[in-house]
């Protein structure tokens, strides 16, 4: 799509540059111009608060639920300029995926998290602008980003770093990594730093210097984490996806489609086709500064192939009863199930308690989490997701289907996204397949009927101006 290279370009270039690219972007600026809000164009602070909200339960579930509930009580007294329906499907798949595994947490903390924030974004859904709320949450996610540099910088450590034996330091080749401080793993932050610097490109250039410069800033941490972190795979998303957006942006047609579909079987067939295509995965992989990328790390994707045949040989031969076999075993279903003991020997030396190891997959973690059920519902919720944001591109952009496509990617090393796992990249993909919902909008200010904004419709001629509520969408004549 041209509106998307030309809005990378300038990002990439900076704004000073844009005089000089006018010649590119004179062919598409209705369009850009037309998917970006104007009266709705500032951020909604509830939206980008929310990341920040969710993290703080790394040092104080109490002091998480509170923030989260008192943004979902002003989300429901502050005034809304006006209405928007919702069809609710993907978020209702999403919702039972996760209930599934929810139904037998080890703690309620979690659970009582994942239902306040649901609601929430069924009211900010309803009463907030599609196009308002991505962009929004994508500052979320900077903002996230930058506490979390903060804290690291004045010494605030993380809790999950305890978790490894033998700490931070590469013995290869003595690379400090980071493990940021509202982070759950020392992989979480830079998924979210990806997401962040993948989707921003296609937001700078919406209206307003402080906004712009803010956005610079989230930037420059979420940079500065992606490199710090030695996080390999963040790395090579971040930059491969990146370049394949800004020049072959007919894939945000189908990309999260695509993306959730592999995911899904990823376990099966990453690691034959990572080493297939070794000679294309090994420079991306080798971007991250002080870790080896050698032949085997490579090729094991630093033995997660070990665990991921492990645990298939043991869903296969052992998870006989129907229940089990249809539900999962609720939270940590790879422990309640005893599958993680048949790979904890390779992790032995690496982490405490290496029986409780995740399976560094999202999807077959949902497998044991959730069953084949759960499993189901979470890539059909993701799949259909990416189709509205696909078919409304012209109107919300790509920031969005950008973001899913990272949390997707990373989900096939990482199990962050399993809802039983519930790290940050798991709430972001909550977020966005709850503004996927958003259709027309009513608006209402007299308080009385109002008219209906067709937003969702799949004809990209069909006029999305406001049209009499009830009167049939109709279709404009196609401009020369």
């Amino acid at each position: 799509m041209p509106t998307c290279r030309s809005e990378a370009i300038c990002a990439l270039f900076g704004i000073t540059f844009e005089p000089a690219l006018e010649p590119f972007t004179m062919r598409t600026q209705f369009s850009i111009s037309s998917s970006i809000p104007t009266a709705s164009s500032a951020p909604d602070w509830i939206v980008t608060l929310l990341p920040t909200a969710i993290a703080l339960r790394m040092f104080s579930n109490r002091a998480s639920l509170v923030f989260v509930a008192f943004l979902l009580v002003v989300a429901f007294l502050r005034k809304s300029e006006a209405r928007f329906a919702i069809k609710p499907g993907p978020l209702v798949l999403l919702i039972l995926s996760a209930l599934i595994v929810f139904s037998r947490p080890l703690t309620i903390g979690p659970v009582l998290t994942f239902l306040l924030v649901s609601v929430l974004i069924f009211r900010l859904v309803a009463t907030v602008d599609a196009r308002r709320m991505i962009a929004s949450l994508i500052d979320g996610a900077g903002l996230y980003i930058l506490v979390n540099v903060v804290f690291h910088l004045v010494g605030i450590v993380s809790p999950s770093a305890d978790a490894r034996l033998g700490g931070l330091v590469q013995s290869s080749t003595g690379f400090v990594r980071i493990a940021y401080p509202l982070s759950s793993s020392i992989n979480s932050a830079p998924l979210i730093a990806a997401v962040y610097v993948t989707s921003v490109i296609f937001l700078i250039r919406q209206p307003g210097w402080i906004r712009r410069s803010i956005r610079v800033v989230f930037f420059l941490a979420a940079t500065s984490v992606l490199i710090g972190s030695g996080s390999r795979g963040a790395l090579a998303i971040a930059v491969a996806l990146s370049l394949v957006v800004i020049f072959l942006p007919v894939v945000t047609r189908w990309l999260v489609q695509g993306a959730a579909l592999f995911a899904a079987i990823s376990s099966l067939v990453l690691p034959s086709i990572i080493i297939a295509f070794e000679f294309v995965v090994s420079p991306l992989l080798s971007l991250a500064r002080g870790r080896i990328s050698d032949t085997r790390s490579v090729s094991t994707l630093e033995s997660r192939d070990y665990i991921w045949d492990h645990a298939i040989r043991y869903w296969v031969d052992w998870v006989n009863e129907v229940p089990h076999i249809l539900l999962g075993y609720g939270v940590t279903g790879q422990y309640r199930s005893g599958a993680s003991l048949s790979y904890s020997g390779a992790l032995s030396g690496l982490i405490r308690d290496p029986e409780l190891a995740f399976v560094h997959n999202s999807f077959l973690q949902q497998l044991f989490d959730g069953g084949i059920v759960g499993c189901i519902l979470l890539m059909v919720a993701a799949f259909w997701a990416g189709s509205r944001f696909s078919r409304r591109r012209r109107d919300w952009g790509v920031a969005a289907i950008v973001a899913m496509a990272v949390i997707l990617l990373g989900a096939m090393t990482e199990a962050s996204m399993a809802p039983g796992v519930a790290e940050e990249s798991f709430w972001l993909l909550v977020a966005l397949v709850g503004i996927s919902c958003q259709a027309g909008r009513t608006i209402t200010a007299d308080g009385g009927p109002g008219r209906r904004q067709f937003a969702d419709s799949d004809d990209p001629m069909v006029r999305t101006d406001l049209v009499d509520v009830g009167e049939a969408p109709t279709r404009q004549p196609e401009s020369s």
